[in-house]
């Protein structure tokens, strides 16, 4: 059977990859940081793995993957969406959690989980 890890597993695109990947045959692993709604994930899906961390804290990441032996295929879904509603003034926090959660997060799940998928994965 073959396994996948799906970061921001409990909605929108996450959610409805869970239910493909499911519904194909795969093993799934899916993650976020809710446990209320990975709970409910697990309830509608008994077989499903979850794991539980915040893709924007690189130890929390690293910890998540030493649960996971091997995987076949990673997705990188987990990110977010605020807008900048004007530029003047300039919100750098806002643009530092946007570029965090969906740029270097991406780096973290990568150093993590890339030693885990199988060859030819």
């Amino acid at each position: 059977m073959k396994r996948v890890l799906i970061t921001g597993a409990t909605s929108g695109i996450g959610k409805s990859l869970v239910d493909i990947y499911i519904h194909n045959g795969y093993e799934v692993v899916a993650t976020g940081r809710d446990l209320t709604k990975l709970a409910t994930l697990k309830k509608q899906y008994p077989s499903i793995h979850t794991l539980s961390f915040d893709i924007t804290q690189l130890q929390q990441v690293l910890d998540a993957a030493e649960e996971v032996n091997s995987i076949d295929q990673l997705i990188l879904n987990a990110g977010n969406c605020e807008y900048m509603e004007t530029v003047n003034p300039f919100d750098s926090a806002l643009f530092e959690r946007v570029i965090r959660t969906n740029l270097l997060s991406v780096g973290y799940c990568l150093e993590a989980f890339l030693p885990k998928i199988k060859r030819n994965g």
